[in-house]
């Protein structure tokens, strides 16, 4: 398998994606059309205010997490490898009056047009299974970030990607190693996480990592960390075992604190001296 035969059908796959998932109940975009705020909590506390902050938001979809940030009072950019999500991101910062500026690119080759341009770069969450560099990844957004600025990820924990996510309760079998492949996993997909029941079929190749790797590949980039979280929640119910907090999140029903479901990092460009 080359890379670019993944790349081509994950793309392929997330194209098909954003129509189901702009009609979906998982996204809600009839409430972020009326005005709801499409980013987590945990994102808004962690992130901290964005007032007039230069704003990049890469694997964005289709926008409505980069323009929930621009109603923040951002000024945003957003960036996905689908010409798709772009297309009707774009079409849904003209029909919100929100103003952006919706790129089509891979994030493993920005265009150089970025770099240097911001305060502050946003992803989040699910993404980084997609990337088969996580040192080229690190590298090209530490390059877009201005001295001074910010990386902000929250992504999904190694830890419990690797449980079965079909599995009803505890204990859960092991499905996926932690360690990182060379080689991706490649899976036959039905439907989407959005909508199990959607007519959408194809293939998906994702690569496995551990917490050591992204933070050793953003310090290789670079960036001083400030601070790693782990989160023993996520907003969305991943395997059959979780099961839903009053506040909405899901966690693991064990009674002493869960498994960790998702982390958070922030690291910063230092300023030359």
């Amino acid at each position: 398998m080359s890379v670019g035969e993944g790349l081509h059908a994950n793309r392929a796959l997330w194209d098909a994606w954003t129509d189901i998932h702009v009609n979906s109940e998982f996204y809600d975009l009839a409430a972020f059309l009326a005005g709801s705020c499409s980013l987590l909590p945990v994102e808004v506390e962690e992130v901290g205010p964005v007032q007039g902050l230069e704003l990049l938001h890469t694997q964005c979809h289709f926008g409505m997490d980069t323009l929930s940030w621009a109603r923040r009072g951002a000024r945003v950019t957003g960036l996905d490898f689908s010409p798709r999500a772009i297309a009707f991101a774009r079409q849904l910062s003209c029909d919100t009056n929100l103003q952006a500026e919706f790129i089509e690119a891979n994030v493993l080759e920005l265009p150089t047009t970025l770099h240097g341009r911001f305060d502050l770069v946003f992803t989040s969450a699910g993404v980084l299974c997609w990337l088969h560099d996580l040192k080229a990844w690190a590298r090209n957004l530490t390059a877009c970030i201005k001295p001074g600025g910010r990386l902000y990820l929250r992504e999904f924990h190694p830890a419990a990607t690797m449980l079965d996510m079909d599995t009803k309760s505890l204990p859960a079998a092991l499905a996926n190693p932690y360690f990182r492949q060379q080689e991706p996993s490649i899976y036959p997909v039905e439907g989407s996480y959005a909508d199990a029941n959607a007519e959408v079929s194809g293939t998906s190749y994702e690569w496995e990592f551990g917490l050591a790797d992204v933070i050793q590949a953003v310090l290789d980039a670079g960036l001083r960390l400030v601070f790693f979280h782990e989160h023993n929640y996520l907003p969305y119910r991943s395997h059959g075992f979780l099961v839903r907090r009053d506040d909405g999140m899901y966690v693991s029903p064990e009674p002493k604190g869960g498994l960790p479901l998702m982390f958070s990092l922030c690291a910063v460009k230092e300023v030359a001296k």
